[in-house]
């Protein structure tokens, strides 16, 4: 990353709680121009309203937690609301709602391997959630939408993806290693098992075996929102 990439708030490897901040309007020539780009450290971000940025928050390397922030109207179309980088770090993403972006609603880059929490990830002109992952398949996964017992309750819906035809609740990249990533209880955006899959691009699709797969227990989805 250069200077020109963030636009906003820059927290360079430090500890740090921002909380109920508006940031808005950090656009660069570059198409990104990031609200917070959170390069190392720790810390918190929470509470936070991100309005037409080319992204809203950008974390490589690192463990932040990101917490209950409103994204929408984000323009960089090849990054997302939320974009993880670098790496390796541990980030909390949780009850966030991040919707009505140009690009992805929360990409998941480099060795970073977070927890994914109660989030409304909505009608995102990219894929809800895409993977592009680094590492290795013994890394990837450690990547948690969802456990057994401790459920993801995410809630993915009306998401595209510029390539795929119709909605794409998640998209597993081509550079993400073979690994099964749990995703227990989760709404992918439809009433049935068979629909939820087919609203999911990763390595159990015909055509893209070699990538990893976004994987979750027979009945364990929900038909309906959670949030």
């Amino acid at each position: 990353a250069t200077a020109t990439d963030h636009g906003g708030v820059f927290l360079d490897d430090t500890v740090f709680d921002v909380s109920d901040s508006l940031v808005k309007g950090q656009q660069l020539p570059s198409g990104f121009g990031a609200g917070i780009y959170a390069a190392g450290g720790s810390g918190s971000i929470t509470g936070g309203v991100f309005e037409k940025n080319g992204l809203a928050i950008w974390a490589t390397d690192g463990s932040p937690v990101i917490a209950s922030c409103n994204i929408t109207g984000m323009i960089n179309t090849t990054s997302a609301g939320i974009n993880l980088s670098g790496g390796p770090g541990d980030p909390e993403i949780r009850n966030n709602h991040i919707r009505d972006n140009t690009g992805y609603g929360l990409r998941i880059g480099g060795v970073m391997t977070p927890r994914v929490r109660n989030n409304v990830i909505e009608n995102n002109q990219g894929a809800g959630i895409v993977i592009d992952f680094s590492g290795t398949s013994t890394q990837v996964v450690d990547i948690d939408l969802g456990r057994v017992g401790d459920r993801g309750e995410n809630d993915l819906f009306d998401n595209t993806h510029p390539v795929q035809a119709g909605f794409t609740q998640a998209y597993v990249s081509t550079s993400t290693p073979i690994g099964d990533i749990g995703a227990e209880w989760n709404y992918w955006g439809a009433g049935s098992r068979a629909i939820s899959l087919a609203y999911i691009i990763d390595g159990a699709d015909l055509g893209y075996s070699g990538r990893a797969t976004i994987s979750f227990g027979t009945n364990n989805f929900y038909s309906f929102p959670q949030n």
